[in-house]
């Protein structure tokens, strides 16, 4: 009687195959764009100093720099009929809860700079480690409006940018 004949193969090396994937997946992932996202909107320079417009404001861009020790503002408007600076509103001791920060000097110079400056309607705001998420989400909600004892809203600064404190 015959026996039966066995061939044997060798193994499927899946190597290469596995190193093409590990190639492409990336690639397809970096190609893939849902959605946009940032917009940084830039202004190209005039080609000599007599095409530029001089009328034109330089827009003000408030910064807002939230610390353990309190707010320092820089680009903003301290009294009226002055050029943008900076300006300290420390708490007496350590600030440990949102209620600790002075709201009320950061709205009133806000809305000065509002009044007394041109400006795209955006306020960087820079918040330290140590800084409790409240105390970033009353930030936010002190730069955008204000809100008088009568009820009324006076809008500030409608678009807040988050920066990193270095």
């Amino acid at each position: 009687m015959r026996r039966p004949s066995s061939t044997r193969r060798d193994p499927l090396d899946l190597t290469p195959i596995l190193g093409l994937v590990a190639i492409l997946i990336p690639m397809l992932l970096m190609a893939y764009l849902p959605h946009a996202l940032a917009t940084i909107e830039t202004r190209v320079p005039a080609m000599c100093a007599s095409c530029t417009d001089t009328d034109e404001a330089v827009p003000v861009v408030p910064t807002v720099h939230v610390t353990e020790q309190g707010l320092r503002l820089e680009q903003v408007v301290v009294t009226s009929g002055t050029d943008p600076d900076a300006l300290e509103l420390p708490c007496a001791d350590t600030c440990r809860h949102a209620g600790d920060y002075d709201w009320a000097g950061l709205q009133e110079a806000l809305a000065t700079t509002r009044t007394e400056t041109t400006g795209t309607g955006g306020v960087t705001i820079i918040v330290s480690d140590v800084v409790a998420y409240e105390v970033l989400v009353e930030t936010m909600d002190a730069c955008r409006e204000r809100v008088h004892e009568d009820g009324t809203r006076e809008p500030l600064y409608p678009h807040p940018t988050l920066g990193a404190a270095g």
